[in-house]
């Protein structure tokens, strides 16, 4: 046998030798790293394994360093994170071993923020992260006057990152009206104490917030309602029809099928609009004749069997150089072989911009019955209008009594108008203004503006 087969054998019948301990100070007992805990006080066992007479110093967070034996203990211990580093010293060589932990005895206090719309969440900051507990209602939503509970949906939040709430760490919560509230209404927003715990396992203590629904509102804010005029006529499908002439102004509708026909009436006052099919223009029609015919049809087919988005716009646009205006109306609507008289639609005033106007915009129209309406809660009712050489009359309608006519005339341009009505109950009311479709002597127009809406 060779002398390296040899030594291979002697090698293989050798007992292997054990690895030398690991040597270096270690901490052993104490907060967990990275762990939150409620109490104030902290003690921490250490060793230095392979160095008996390791003498130590230790030192909390920036103080200094001092000599200690194990167990080190604190007390009185601030709020936050600490860091505990021990530091073992045997014949000259030093090791040391830190451990970080976070002291957090006090109970999540939620803020409650009410929403800015009619639309908007309620928001809760809890100020740290937390935990859900488990079949815990997180908050609610509520009406002050009657305790009937608002629907809503709730979604957790961990900055700016949508998470789950019944598994996730969140810092705050959305919630989320069902439908819009009423403007003025006055609502309580819930946290019952106990629904959420932090990572030291201190429960929330309970937050409540009182708050009224937005009562300044933009002309075209969630729950304010604008419609088209109304022409009465046994012509029309279902004895009368609506229709609009200044550019912009829109109606829309919501079917489900592969075609649908719009009846309308056409003439010498009838001009241009835009058909759109799900937000995309499928044509433009013209609705200019020489003479007035009422059961004309304009269709749109070939869509795909779904819901679909009918929109019209009117484009201010005479149909014909022979032309005597731009009115667009509707009728009718045909989907499916069932023709619908009357449809409800969604209907809108031409918009106008400009830098003087409440959000740079305002609705207009001067067709007489047009209607802008909405229901509110509250003792009083403004409505921020402009007077101008062009602006006409209209009338204010609170739950159906007329309380007011104004006259918006002047000879010069005038913004953020008021016209109040006051002395109201504190009750759910709904105010319509009703375009007059008549002017001031000298006037030049009879258009009616609003521009926003404040509730008292």
């Amino acid at each position: 046998m060779s002398v390296i087969a040899v030594a291979a054998v002697l090698a293989a019948a050798a007992p292997a030798l054990a690895a030398p301990p690991t040597s270096g100070t270690t901490i052993k007992t104490g907060p967990a790293a990275g762990s939150f805990v409620t109490s104030t006080s902290a003690s921490f066992g250490f060793t230095d394994t392979g160095h008996p007479n390791a003498t130590f110093t230790c030192k909390l967070d920036a103080a200094a360093a001092v000599s200690c034996t194990s167990p080190k203990s604190y007390t009185g211990l601030t709020q936050g994170k600490h860091t505990f580093t021990v530091t073992g010293t045997d014949a000259g060589a030093s090791t040391s071993a830190s451990r970080s932990w976070t002291v957090d005895s006090v109970a999540p206090k939620p803020v409650v923020v009410a929403p800015t719309g009619l639309t908007s969440p309620v928001v809760v900051g809890f100020g740290e992260l937390v935990n859900a507990r488990k079949a815990a209602t997180l908050a609610t939503l509520t009406l002050t006057n009657g305790g009937a509970t608002v629907p809503t949906t709730t979604s957790c939040w961990r900055g700016s990152t949508s998470v789950a709430c019944a598994s996730a760490l969140f810092d705050s919560l959305r919630l989320r009206p069902s439908g819009r509230l009423t403007s003025g209404q006055h609502y309580t927003a819930s946290v019952a104490a106990g629904v959420v715990t932090d990572r030291a396992g201190n429960a929330n203590t309970a937050a409540t917030k009182s708050f009224r629904g937005a009562r300044s509102l933009q002309e075209n804010a969630p729950g304010i309602t604008t419609t088209w005029q109304t022409v009465t006529t046994s012509s029309a499908a279902g004895g009368s029809f609506i229709r609009e002439h200044l550019a912009g102004a829109a109606a829309a509708m919501s079917f489900t099928g592969t075609a649908i026909t719009w009846w309308t009436v056409t003439g010498p006052a009838y001009g241009k609009a835009d058909v759109y099919i799900d937000g995309v223009r499928n044509k433009t029609v013209n609705l200019y004749a020489a003479a007035r015919h009422f059961n004309a049809t304009r269709s749109v087919s070939g869509l795909a069997n779904k819901s679909h988005r009918l929109r019209i716009v009117v484009l201010g646009l005479k149909g014909n150089k022979a032309g005597k205006g731009t009115f667009v109306a509707i009728d009718a609507f045909t989907v499916g072989g069932t023709k619908t008289a009357t449809p409800v639609l969604a209907t809108s005033w031409r918009r106008v911009a400009n830098s003087h106007l409440s959000a740079g915009h305002a609705v207009v129209t001067d067709l007489a019955n047009s209607t802008l309406q909405m229901t509110f809660r509250g003792t009083g009712i403004t409505w921020f209008t402009v007077k101008g050489v062009n602006q006409g009359k209209a009338a204010v309608f609170i739950d159906g009594v007329r309380k007011a006519t104004f006259d918006d005339y002047a000879t010069t341009t005038a913004y953020a108008v008021k016209r109040t009505v006051s002395g109201l109950t504190d009750a759910l009311h709904t105010v319509k203004i009703v375009v007059l479709g008549t002017h001031h002597a000298g006037a030049k127009g009879s258009l009616v503006t609003v521009d926003r809406l404040l509730v008292a």
